[in-house]
Formats: structure tokens, C-alpha cells, sequence
């Protein structure tokens, strides 16, 4: 029996390429899903996000700043970052912190303030 991959035909894996790559764009359209695969989502929106803007230059630490704010706004209530980054994930165009019911904040004094005020145990990344 030989290798499943290498039966393939060049013609066949294009075909299986495009309709995996339909079904995540269809999929990435409808709330519930964009939740299911929330660290997809995050990562191609900033990915996304940061080329379209093309006023702002990437840098080599923006590639670990994406990684912590993937993990951030995934799994935690709160995630403070820095200015840019901020702006970044609100941007009317991406709304990560609303899609993902993750405040972000920049300001420290909003910061202290909304650790301050929180009504339950929560999880808050730094980055």
C-alpha cells in the first residue's frame, strides 16, 4: 500500500486546498464560529489588521505581542498592553475585544482602576 500523499494528484490537493480554505471563510463570517476558533480568528485579524494599516511599521517584538494578545483575548477577562496594540485590537474593523468579551486596556490608571473595581476573580494578561 503506498503513501495516501503521494496518490494525490497536483490537480486534487489545489481542489482539497481551496475548499479548506472556503470552509474557513465561510466559517470566520458567522459569530459562533469566529468563538469556536478564537485563537484562528485573533491571530489572522491582527495579522490582517497590522498589514492593512499601512502607516504603522511591523517590528520584530509585534510577533510576541500578537501571541499574548491571541492568549489574552482567548481565555482571559482582562488584557493590558501597550497603546498601539491597543488601538490595533479595537479598531472598529477587527472588534476583538467585544467578538471575544475581553476588556483591553492601556491606560495603567484605567488598568488599577478596572482591577480595582472587578466583581469576580479575574484573569488579566500583561503584556
Amino acid at each position: 500500500m503506498g503513501d495516501i500523499a503521494a496518490d494525490i494528484t497536483p490537480e486534487e490537493r489545489a481542489e482539497s486546498v481551496k475548499m479548506c480554505r472556503n470552509l474557513l471563510y465561510h466559517a470566520m463570517k458567522q459569530l459562533k464560529h469566529r468563538r469556536t476558533l478564537r485563537t484562528l480568528h485573533i491571530g489572522g485579524s491582527l495579522h490582517s489588521g497590522m498589514r492593512w494599516d499601512k502607516e504603522r511599521k511591523f517590528k520584530p517584538n509585534d510577533y510576541y505581542d500578537f501571541h499574548h494578545a491571541t492568549a489574552a483575548l482567548s481565555y482571559c477577562d482582562y488584557f493590558l498592553t501597550d497603546g498601539p496594540l491597543h488601538v490595533l485590537i479595537t479598531r472598529p474593523q477587527l472588534d476583538l475585544e467585544r467578538v471575544n468579551d475581553c476588556k483591553v486596556l492601556s491606560d495603567p490608571a484605567e488598568a488599577a482602576e478596572a482591577m480595582r473595581f472587578a466583581t469576580r476573580p479575574t484573569k488579566a494578561v500583561l503584556s
